[in-house]
């Protein structure tokens, strides 16, 4: 949830998401990998899946999981990032 995030706007959150991506493709370079970003998310309000802070990290990944398969299947993708 974006406006949690030290009063950043959703505008802000994205670029800082980017960035975030851009140096992981800075890392991965080195394995002859690339690292792109084709759908990028927010959440305004509450989370879409069911993650809290100081929850277990296997259930908090299970339940992103389910997120992830039931409203992001309509997205090529080869991973998720979930980024707090």
């Amino acid at each position: 949830m974006f406006e949690k995030r030290n009063g950043s706007t959703r505008a802000e959150v994205v670029h800082d998401a980017i960035q975030v991506a851009n140096i992981a493709d800075m890392y991965f370079r080195t394995l002859n990998t690339r690292v792109s970003v084709i759908y990028i998310e927010t959440w305004q309000g509450k989370n879409q899946a069911d993650i809290t802070a100081g929850m277990d990290i296997g259930v908090a990944l299970l339940n992103l999981n389910d997120y992830a398969m039931r409203r992001m299947f309509q997205v090529s993708h080869d991973t998720t990032q979930l980024l707090t």
